[in-house]
């Protein structure tokens, strides 16, 4: 029981549907850009009967994470992106969906944003290295419910580390997301006193 608790999508940095989990857990690779100072991979699966879901995930000048989840498709319920930390300290700040997380002398900027009706919120989970151990950790919710006709909605998390010794922690935003036809999808995200344009092909 134990095992089955651990391996379900609602223990991992995922997008569920009514905490289910998942009808095809196996994604296609939609795109693979290695090369640059923006690489990108995109993939999709049909998490659920009527529901595709879409991860993009860009790493930006070495730097930092740039991770949209999509979901599309007449599929209803509750829907629920989690970003599971570790064992370290978490800390929402006073920018609505900014958090910081300390791990030893790891430190990370973690930015969560939704669609409109989402709702932030700070759970506690366990993960677990071993048989028979568990470690409580934090998880960061967005939660939005999701309606027959709401078409394509859209989460970005950003993770942004950086040395809290040298330097003040960030001002994130996510400026835009924008569908242009069914094909590409471009997000501007704004990141101290720098705006980044970043494009994802869908298929």
């Amino acid at each position: 029981r134990q095992r089955a608790y651990f391996k379900a999508p609602a223990r991992h940095n995922a997008l569920t549907l009514d905490n289910r989990d998942y009808d095809d857990p196996v994604p296609q690779l939609v795109e693979w850009r290695p090369e640059g100072d923006v690489q990108i991979l995109s993939v999709q699966h049909e998490a659920y009967a009527g529901l595709t879901r879409r991860r993009h995930i860009a790493f930006v000048e070495e730097r930092f994470f740039i991770v949209v989840d999509e979901v599309c498709g007449p599929a209803s319920g509750n829907l629920t992106l989690r970003n599971c930390l570790g064992p370290g300290s978490l800390t929402a700040m006073p920018a609505k969906g900014s958090y910081l997380y300390r791990d030893g002398n790891a430190v990370l900027c973690i930015f969560a944003y939704g669609p409109e009706e989402s709702v932030a919120s700070v759970a506690k989970d366990w993960f677990s290295e071993a048989f028979h151990e568990k470690t409580e950790r934090s998880v960061i919710r967005l939660d939005v419910p999701r309606k027959v006709d709401d078409g394509v909605q859209s989460f970005v998390t950003i993770l942004y580390p950086f040395d809290a010794a040298e330097e003040a922690m960030p001002a994130v935003a996510v400026n835009a997301i924008t569908n242009v036809g069914d094909n590409v999808l471009k997000v501007d995200v704004g990141i101290a006193d720098r705006n980044y344009n970043i494009e994802f092909n869908k298929l």
